[in-house]
């Protein structure tokens, strides 16, 4: 009698291991990426100014997300404020959130380093080059 009980409990446990390791195991949870806005590939990223010349740039046509979630421009500095200085273009007509001026102050070359930043929180850092250069009507 204890042989049968044997048998029966190695044969119980023995179906029990083969359905557990049959079982469908669960898909793990979607891993959820948000992807920062960023330039479209073909952007102009450099621009030309003028001393004393003070230029908007709306960037709706040059920066895209790929989730297609609404940005804003978050802050935008210049590498050498003696050359062009820049901020957030809140007096723009259009899409003030997603603007910015530049100005230029003396002859040379600035990197203007613009974070933008989606309605999911993902940021990025976009650079534009802005060169001052001569205003020909002054010669």
């Amino acid at each position: 009698m204890k042989k049968a009980y044997k048998i029966i409990f190695s044969i119980l446990f023995i179906s029990s291991f083969l359905f557990s390791s049959c079982k469908k195991k669960e898909d793990p949870a979607p891993i959820i990426t948000n992807a920062a806005p960023a330039f479209i590939p073909q952007a102009t990223t450099s621009k030309t100014t003028f001393p004393g010349y003070s230029t908007d740039w709306r960037l709706t046509n040059i920066v895209r997300d790929a989730e297609g979630d609404s940005w804003t421009v978050t802050s935008v500095t210049s590498s050498n404020t003696a050359i062009v200085t820049t901020g957030l273009a809140t007096d723009a007509v259009n899409n003030p959130e997603q603007s910015i001026f530049y100005s230029g102050v003396s002859l040379g070359t600035a990197t203007l380093s613009i974070v933008v930043t989606d309605s999911r929180g993902a940021s990025n850092t976009l650079t534009a080059t802005v060169t001052v250069v001569p205003n020909p009507s002054s010669f």
